[in-house]
């Protein structure tokens, strides 16, 4: 999990794009991993508060990156850094646990919506990124 937090500060010292942010909520493998903890967390109250722990930095580290990214941007009237930053990870998270299961309905709408608001947050996505 640490590997997410490393990888989002040198996204944040780069300026390497949302993008990253989003492909990594996403990540079906990471998703399953995250549910199965959060199980476990369900019946250990050492695994639930090393959770919750992470889960705060890596939003702290995340919302910093949203805010690096979005400092002179039109997207940052429509809300915060850190309402942005919880967007950011939670559709593509929901999606590919729901998929999980089989379920998939509106997932390709919200995919395309999400896009859009990464294009609308960065401009257009490089070729080959």
């Amino acid at each position: 999990m640490d590997h997410f937090l490393a990888q989002m500060s040198v996204a944040t010292a780069s300026g390497a794009s949302l993008r990253t942010a989003w492909a990594y909520a996403g990540d079906q493998t990471g998703t399953a991993l995250t549910v199965e903890f959060l199980a476990l967390a369900n019946r250990r109250s050492e695994v639930r508060a090393a959770i919750g722990e992470y889960a705060e930095r890596a939003r702290r580290t995340l919302t910093q990156v949203v805010g690096a990214n979005l400092a002179d941007n039109r997207m940052l009237a429509l809300t915060s850094d850190s309402t942005a930053a919880f967007m950011l990870t939670c559709i593509p998270r929901l999606i590919a646990m729901e998929e999980l299961v089989g379920a998939d309905r509106g997932h390709s709408d919200a995919m395309v919506a999400g896009r859009k608001l990464l294009e609308f947050a960065e401009g257009p996505q490089k070729l080959g990124g």
